[in-house]
C-alpha cells in the first residue's frame, strides 16, 4: 500500500514538473509588438498644459506659471543614473491631500447644487444652472483660483501628456480636472443666459477646441477618458444653450463656423491604446512577480506558469485589433466582431500559458467600452453641428426632415450606419442609432451602458 502511495505520488511530482517545464517553452516574440518610437513625443516645454493640469491643485497663492513648480513635474520623467524614474520619489498622498485643503473642501456645495448638470435628457440644463446662480455668482476666491488655473490650461494651444511608459507612472489630479470643467461649464452657461451670449458660447468653444487638443496629446487611458468627459460638459452645454428660447441666431452660427469636421485623432484611443500595451500590458508581464497587489500563490502562478512572449503576443495581437476597429467606422464591422474572447473559454484552457491567461483576464474586455465612447463622442459632436443649421434654417411649414435634407453639415454620415442621422420628429430628437447598429428611435437610457442604446441629442424648435 505505503508502495503504490509513493508511486503515485512520485508520478504527480513528475507530471507537475513536466507541467512546469513544458509552460517553460515559449514563441517568438511578434514582429508587430508596439514600439515606444510608435507614439508621437511630447514636449517637456513649460508652455505644455500639461503642466497646468498637475498644478490645478496648487496651493492658493502658487505661482503655477513659476519654475520651481514645473520643475517639480518636470521631474516625474526624468530618470537618475540607476534608471530610476523620478516618479519614484513623488509623494502621490501628499499631493491630493494639497488638492483637499487648498480647493477641493470649497467643492461640496457646488458640486452638490449642480449634481444633474451633464445628464442630458434628464434635466434642463439651464434651468439647474440658473437655480444655482447663488453658488457661482460671485464666485469663492478658492473656486475662482481654480477657475482661472482651468481656463489658463485650455487656453495653452499646447497639451501634450508626457508620462513615461511604465505601469507604475503616478497620474495628475484628474478629479480636479473634471470638478473644474463642470464650473468652468456652469460659469460660462450662466454668462451666456445673462445676456452675454457671444462671449460665452465662445469660451464653451474654448473649452471644446481645447478637449480635441488634449484628447490627441493623451497618453494614458484614463487621462484620455477625461478629456471625452470634458468634451461631454462642453457637448451638453451647447445643446442645453442651443435649445433655450432666447438663444440668438449669434450663436448657431458660432457653433457652425468652430466646429469643423471632427477627426479621428481628436475623438479616438490610438495613441491610449498603444501606451497601454507598452505601459501596462507588456510590462506587467514583465514585473508581475513584483507587485505587491497580489498574493503568493498567484506570484507563483504568474512565475512558473506564464510564457511571457505568448502572453505579450496576445495583448499585441488584441490591441492591434482594437485600434484597427476603432479607425474604421462601426457600420463596416462584421456582425459580433467587437466582442472580447475570453482565452480561458475552452475546458483544458489551464494547459497552456495558464498564468498568462489569467493576467490577459484581468482587464482587457472592459476596453470594448472605450471604443463606444469614441463614437458616442463623434455622434454627438456632430449632431451639435447639424442642430445649430437646422436651428437657423428652421422653417415651421417645411418638415424637419426637408430641412435637413438640405443642410451641409447634414451631408456627415452617421459613423455607425453609414447613413445620415436619423431625427425622431416625436421626440425632437436627432440621434446615431450607436455601436450595436440598432435603431432604438433614439433611446439613450444609460450612457454608461453604450450597447442596446442610441446617442441622441434634443433639439427643441421655437416658432420665433
Amino acid at each position: 500500500m505505503k508502495k503504490t502511495l509513493l508511486i503515485i505520488l512520485i508520478a504527480l511530482v513528475g507530471l507537475t514538473v513536466l507541467y512546469v517545464v513544458f509552460n517553460l517553452f515559449d514563441a517568438p516574440l511578434s514582429k508587430e509588438t508596439f514600439k515606444e518610437e510608435e507614439v508621437p513625443p511630447a514636449t517637456l516645454d513649460k508652455s505644455n498644459g500639461f503642466y497646468v493640469l498637475w498644478a490645478l491643485g496648487e496651493p492658493l497663492g502658487t505661482d503655477i506659471t513659476s519654475d520651481s513648480v514645473i520643475e517639480k513635474y518636470r521631474k516625474l520623467v526624468e530618470i537618475g543614473p540607476n534608471g530610476e524614474p523620478g516618479f519614484k520619489n513623488f509623494d502621490t498622498k501628499a499631493y491630493k491631500e494639497m488638492f483637499r485643503q487648498s480647493i477641493g473642501n470649497k467643492m461640496g456645495p457646488f458640486l452638490k447644487a449642480f449634481k444633474e448638470y451633464g445628464r442630458v435628457g434628464k434635466s434642463d440644463l439651464c434651468a439647474v444652472v440658473l437655480a444655482g446662480k447663488n453658488e457661482i455668482s460671485p464666485l469663492p476666491a478658492e473656486l475662482k483660483v481654480l477657475l482661472d488655473r482651468y481656463s489658463m490650461m485650455i487656453d495653452r494651444p499646447v497639451f501634450q501628456d508626457f508620462s513615461l511608459f511604465n505601469y507604475e507612472m503616478v497620474l495628475p489630479n484628474l478629479i480636479a480636472a473634471i470638478r473644474a470643467s463642470r464650473l468652468f461649464s456652469a460659469v460660462q452657461m450662466l454668462d451666456a443666459l445673462e445676456g452675454n451670449w457671444d462671449r460665452g458660447v465662445s469660451r464653451l468653444l474654448d473649452q471644446m477646441d481645447f478637449a480635441k487638443r488634449a484628447i490627441k496629446g493623451s497618453r494614458i487611458l484614463i487621462t484620455g477618458l477625461i478629456m471625452k468627459a470634458i468634451m461631454q460638459n462642453a457637448s451638453d452645454s451647447l445643446i442645453a444653450l442651443m435649445n433655450y428660447k432666447d438663444c440668438p441666431n449669434s450663436v448657431y452660427e458660432m457653433i457652425l463656423q468652430r466646429l469643423t469636421p471632427l477627426k479621428y485623432e481628436e475623438f479616438g484611443t490610438e495613441n491610449a491604446f498603444k501606451c497601454e500595451a507598452l505601459g501596462f500590458a507588456y510590462a506587467g508581464v514583465d514585473y508581475i512577480s513584483q507587485d505587491k497587489t497580489f498574493g503568493m500563490g498567484k506570484k507563483l502562478i504568474y512565475k512558473l506558469l506564464m510564457q511571457k512572449n505568448r502572453t505579450k503576443n496576445f495583448f499585441t495581437q488584441f490591441f492591434r485589433e482594437i485600434i484597427r476597429k476603432e479607425k474604421e467606422s462601426p457600420y463596416l464591422w462584421k456582425d459580433g466582431e467587437l466582442k472580447w474572447k475570453s482565452p480561458k473559454e475552452r475546458f483544458f484552457w489551464w494547459l497552456n500559458n495558464p498564468g498568462g491567461k489569467l493576467f490577459i483576464e484581468m482587464g482587457t474586455p472592459n476596453l470594448f467600452t472605450v471604443v463606444g465612447k469614441s463614437y458616442l463622442r463623434k455622434a454627438i459632436y456632430d449632431m451639435i453641428r447639424i442642430s445649430a443649421e437646422l436651428h437657423l434654417r428652421y422653417d415651421p411649414n417645411k418638415p424637419v426632415q426637408e430641412i435637413l435634407n438640405s443642410l451641409d453639415s447634414y451631408r456627415v454620415l452617421d459613423e455607425c450606419s453609414g447613413k445620415p442621422y436619423k431625427w425622431n420628429d416625436r421626440k425632437q430628437l436627432l440621434y446615431s442609432i450607436g455601436i450595436d447598429r440598432v435603431d432604438n428611435g433614439g433611446d439613450n437610457a444609460d450612457y454608461q451602458r453604450l450597447e442596446g442604446m442610441d446617442y441622441s441629442i434634443p433639439v427643441i424648435l421655437y416658432v420665433k
